[in-house]
């Protein structure tokens, strides 16, 4: 669970008041003047990548403006390698350098004691504090299963702070309940982590889960006229577990009915883990989406990402979600170090047919690995973080990422950097125009726009950039939220979904 989720979770629950900017939607809601009036002490953000770690920063430039001297805390793989970055640039006082539920209860629970930073938060193992613009290292903390258990258990889940959709009145629930991965990926955020103790996967019992879930859509019915919820489960090791995935799945039918409420369940998986039996099954007890990182379907890209996948795997799940009226949340790296000219559009084309079959894609221009992941054992050259040094002046620019690669022809390296170039002119141009959009209908948006801006650069004129024009037109207009059919219009040259 990240920086950001654990402290909207802990503005509810008796600690001191915490809460979370991370998302557009957070922003938002600042802008429109909600949140600053609100007494916030902590806020959290995570910066755990590359291009997100960029995005991170014009977030921590906005909350220091907008929010003054609140106490910053911020998590992600990254941390091991931007302490210097994050303290004497960004003014962040407190970064979780491990899992982050236990320490950042532990923070909100000092806060209101007297003293300097190093006297009320040195006691607190896995994080680093700020001393002066430098660093000081509390020893790692490992999280048990007991200490785990406990932490949710204490969490009462009726006053988590939620976001209603005020269009059709949907009640979100979004919560992991495990921790720590049992798969060591060439790029994976876990990766840093994956060692010793932080391999064993620690779950939060189902029976337990069911009970949390249920107390919450019981306290919402009365204030949500529809009765229509949504439940994330933002959970890597979900269907790692089969039996466990299909006792909660079954649980959750058991409330559906009991309450007559309607309560679409999303969550996350691994290609591995989901077969056509599974899938029929999940579809009969009310899943509506899965998210699977596709990473690529060009072989040699997919071989170099995830050694031993299977593009036709990736193909044939994604069409039988579709069979079974499950939509596919499909996550794509369109531009690694070992990625061609020939190889960014094929992905380009495969994002587009993607978006084409009704998934949603959210993709990566660039791969994104954390420290400590094999990839930084390839000796590829870094890239470095493009800032306004006007906007950070403590900043030695360039600073270098050593978790973002930069591609190894120097041709393509350089029609990389201007698909960035054009994609982030566009992409902000429309952030501004369209302040108030966020979640599905931003992501949308944004694959659309990165394939609109690929063909561009690359010159395509054909009815390729006609159909990508076409479709970022209609996800800006017609694009519906969870569990409902993406197109209502037919796309040229590819017919309708």
């Amino acid at each position: 669970m990240g920086v950001h989720r654990i402290a909207q979770f802990l503005s509810g629950n008796g600690h001191a008041y915490a809460d979370v900017v991370d998302s557009y939607e957070g922003f938002a809601r600042i802008m429109e003047g909600r949140g600053p009036a609100k007494k916030y002490d902590i806020v959290g953000i995570s910066t755990y990548s590359g291009q997100h770690f960029r995005d991170a920063a014009n977030k921590i430039e906005f909350v220091r403006h907008y929010l003054g001297n609140v106490l910053l805390v911020t998590g992600g793989h990254g941390m091991k390698a931007d302490h210097d970055l994050l303290f004497g640039c960004f003014k962040v006082d407190i970064a979780v350098t491990g899992p982050g539920e236990l320490p950042m209860a532990d923070i909100c629970d000092n806060l209101s004691k007297p003293g300097s930073m190093l006297e009320r938060f040195a006691g607190i193992r896995g994080i680093s504090i700020n001393t002066g613009g430098r660093a000081y290292k509390t020893p790692p903390r490992i999280l048990t299963q007991e200490d785990y258990e406990s932490f949710i258990d204490s969490f009462d889940f009726t006053k988590l702070p939620i976001r209603p959709k005020d269009k059709d009145r949907l009640i979100e629930f979004e919560m992991s309940f495990s921790t720590h991965c049992p798969n060591v990926c060439v790029f994976c955020s876990a990766s840093s982590f994956n060692k010793g103790e932080h391999r064993r996967v620690i779950y939060y019992p189902e029976e337990k889960i069911l009970e949390k879930l249920n107390s919450f859509i019981k306290h919402h019915i009365k204030a949500n006229s529809t009765g229509r919820f949504r439940v994330m489960f933002n959970d890597d090791n979900l269907t790692v577990n089969r039996e466990r995935f299909f006792r909660i799945l079954e649980g959750v039918d058991e409330i559906r009915k009991r309450t007559g409420c309607e309560i679409e369940f999303e969550c996350l998986s691994r290609f591995e883990c989901l077969t056509d039996e599974l899938l029929e099954r999940a579809a009969r007890l009310g899943v509506t989406s899965i998210a699977v990182g596709v990473e690529s379907r060009v072989p040699e890209i997919l071989q170099f990402l995830k050694p031993g996948a299977d593009v036709r795997r990736s193909r044939g799940i994604e069409k039988k979600m579709l069979q079974y009226g499950i939509i596919p949340t499909e996550f794509f790296i369109v531009a690694p170090p070992v990625a061609t000219v020939e190889t960014i559009l094929r992905t380009a084309e495969d994002m587009l047919e993607a978006l084409k079959n009704g998934a949603i894609v959210r993709p990566f221009l660039l791969m994104e690995t954390y420290a400590g992941s094999p990839a930084m054992s390839m000796g590829f050259k870094v890239k470095s973080l493009r800032l306004k040094p006007k906007t950070f002046p403590n900043m030695k620019a360039p600073y270098e990422l050593p978790y973002v690669f930069r591609n190894t022809d120097k041709r393509v390296d350089r029609i990389v950097d201007e698909i960035e170039r054009v994609f982030d002119a566009a992409f902000g141009a429309y952030q501004k125009m369209h302040p108030n959009k966020v979640g599905e209908e931003m992501f949308a948006v944004y694959s659309a726009m990165l394939v609109c801006s690929i063909f561009q650069v690359l010159g395509i004129k054909d009815k390729r950039m006609k159909a990508a024009k076409e479709t970022l037109k209609i996800l800006e207009k017609d694009f519906m939220h969870y569990g409902k059919k993406l197109w209502k219009k037919k796309l040229p040259g590819y017919g309708t979904v």
